[in-house]
């Protein structure tokens, strides 16, 4: 997750990191293995129990276009990140969210003015907020 003053702002900040974000959930990649040979051993489980929109996610986690699109990652102004959260909780059914700010190689000072953002502008208006 990321906030910032405006959309377009938070968007220069986590575009690029975005993408590498997710790199953690990988099993360490063999000396002999391609990036792609490591995503596809990664889905393989997904792919031998039919989960497709798991498969799909997973082979996107590194694409910062498909993040944005599918709202994997909340990125935007305090309201545009609120309207995220309440939307996704709306489909979800979840009235309790945890989220990572400190994520890839994210600067400190953004990081906390994210952190303050979310603070100020995105929790008064969940604070009401009833999914259910």
């Amino acid at each position: 997750m990321y906030v910032d003053e405006t959309d377009e702002r938070a968007m220069q900040v986590a575009r690029n990191r975005a993408a590498k974000a997710y790199q953690g959930f990988l099993p360490p990649q063999r000396e002999d293995e391609s990036f792609e040979e490591l995503l596809e051993r990664y889905t393989e489980p997904y792919k031998k129990r039919g989960d497709l929109k798991s498969i799909e996610t997973r082979l996107n986690l590194f694409n910062a276009d498909y993040i944005f699109e599918n709202q994997v990652m909340f990125v935007g102004s305090p309201d545009t990140v609120a309207q995220q959260i309440m939307s996704a909780s709306k489909i979800g059914l979840f009235n309790t969210f945890m989220g990572e700010f400190n994520f890839a190689d994210l600067p400190e000072k953004d990081l906390m003015r994210s952190i303050r953002l979310f603070a100020e502008g995105v929790i008064p208006v969940l604070r009401s907020f009833e999914p259910y």
